[in-house]
């Protein structure tokens, strides 16, 4: 790559690790379910935390949907396979690096997962990235402290892994905690002084 600027998505693509691969993977086969499982939690602990959790999810899809169709931005994976043309045609698919876990496994779990998405050009925000910081941002206050630094351990991760994996640029990451931030912020502010 002599001389040229290279981005860490580059980087990583240069030099895979199987050990990364598989800690990398684990953010990206577990969110829905931890995303899931978090609500049942609250269902429980904090009905009104709850309540304001799911209410955040929903928001954080919409705009993150609203912003696939209004600003429409290709994954590091699809510039790696097509370039700079835009092939309206193309199909979603895990990217390299899960392809390679996929392979390992013996089964096509995220090929399947991915490759089924009706969207391509969905890469800005990370969803992933704002719904890992939803749950530690909501949970914080419920949490144990070790359930604080397993929350803030699994956002860092998978902050790391949407760009490890291929699957997002930084600027997607950055997005991603910024949709997050301000949906929480809202939400906190409209549920001021309820119980």
């Amino acid at each position: 790559m002599n001389g040229e600027r290279v981005t860490y998505n580059d980087w990583f693509h240069a030099h895979p690790s199987a050990v990364l691969d598989a800690i990398c993977a684990v953010p990206y086969a577990t969110f829905l379910l931890v995303c899931f499982g978090f609500a049942v939690w609250l269902f429980f602990r904090d009905y009104s935390r709850m309540v304001r959790f799911t209410w955040c999810f929903l928001a954080l899809n919409l705009a993150g949907f609203v912003t696939y169709h209004v600003y429409p931005a290709a994954p590091p994976w699809y510039e790696r396979s097509h370039g700079c043309l835009v092939d309206v045609l193309a199909r979603a698919n895990e990217g390299a690096a899960l392809a390679r876990v996929d392979a390992r496994i013996g089964m096509r779990y995220f090929g399947g997962m991915y490759g089924r998405s009706s969207v391509v050009f969905g890469a800005m925000p990370s969803l992933h990235v704002a719904y890992s910081l939803l749950v530690a941002l909501e949970g914080w206050p419920a949490f144990a402290p070790r359930w604080r630094t397993a929350s803030v351990g699994f956002f860092l991760l998978m902050c790391f892994s949407a760009v490890y994996l291929d699957h997002h640029w930084m600027l997607d990451v950055v997005a991603g905690i910024a949709y997050s931030a301000t949906v929480v912020a809202i939400a906190r502010a409209a549920t001021r002084g309820r119980p």
